[in-house]
C-alpha cells in the first residue's frame, strides 16, 4: 500500500498549470491539420492573429486582490512592419471579487528556426470590484515570451508579463492563436 504525505502533494498551482498545458496541447492536436510541421520550414509569427489566452496573475501583496486571479480573454494581433501590434482583453473573478482587463502593446519578435522569443510593451486598464473595495488603474506593461508553431493554423505561446501601476501586478499567460 503507497501512503501519500502531504510534501508529496503537487501544489495548485503546479496542478493548474500542467492542465492549462495539457488542455492546449490536446485542444490544438484535435483541431490542427493532422500533418507535422518541419522545424523551420515555416515562420512561427502570422500576418493577423485571434487566439484565446488563459494568465495566472500573481498580485503580490496589492490590496483587496486575492492571493492569485486566472483570468481568460482573447488577443488580436496585427503586423506593424517588423513589429507586432496586441490588443488584449480578460476577466477572472473568485467567489467575491471580479476584475476585468485589457491591453494594448507592441511585440518585437526575435525569430530563430524553431520558435520566436520577443520583448512585449505597452500600457493596460484594471477595473476590480469586491465585497470591501472597488476601482481601477492605468499604468505601463512589459513582458517577455516565446512562441511556436503548433501547425500551419495554431501557434502556442508562453508570456510572462509585468503590469506596472502603482502597485505591480505579475502575470504568466498562455495562449493559443490562430491566423485570420
Amino acid at each position: 500500500m503507497v501512503r501519500v504525505i502531504p510534501s508529496m502533494i503537487v501544489s495548485t498551482t503546479q496542478k493548474f498549470i500542467l492542465s492549462l498545458l495539457w488542455t492546449s496541447g490536446a485542444l490544438a492536436a484535435e483541431v490542427a491539420a493532422p500533418r507535422c510541421v518541419e522545424p523551420g520550414s515555416e515562420s512561427t509569427t502570422f500576418s493577423t492573429a485571434l487566439g484565446l489566452t488563459v494568465e495566472y496573475l500573481l498580485p503580490n501583496d496589492v490590496p483587496g486582490f486575492p492571493s492569485t486571479l486566472v483570468g481568460y480573454g482573447l488577443s488580436f494581433e496585427v503586423p506593424l512592419g517588423p513589429l507586432i501590434g496586441r490588443i488584449d482583453g480578460a476577466h477572472a473573478a473568485v467567489s467575491n471579487f471580479s476584475m476585468a482587463y485589457g491591453s494594448v502593446s507592441v511585440k518585437v519578435p526575435l525569430e530563430t528556426p524553431f520558435l520566436t522569443a520577443f520583448v512585449q510593451a505597452g500600457g493596460h486598464y484594471f477595473a476590480f470590484w469586491g465585497p470591501a473595495d472597488k476601482g481601477s488603474q492605468w499604468g505601463g506593461l512589459l513582458g517577455i515570451g516565446i512562441s511556436t508553431a503548433l501547425s500551419r493554423s495554431f501557434r502556442f505561446e508562453g508570456t510572462l508579463k509585468g503590469y506596472l501601476s502603482g502597485q505591480s501586478l505579475m502575470a504568466v499567460a498562455i495562449g493559443i492563436q490562430t491566423p485570420l
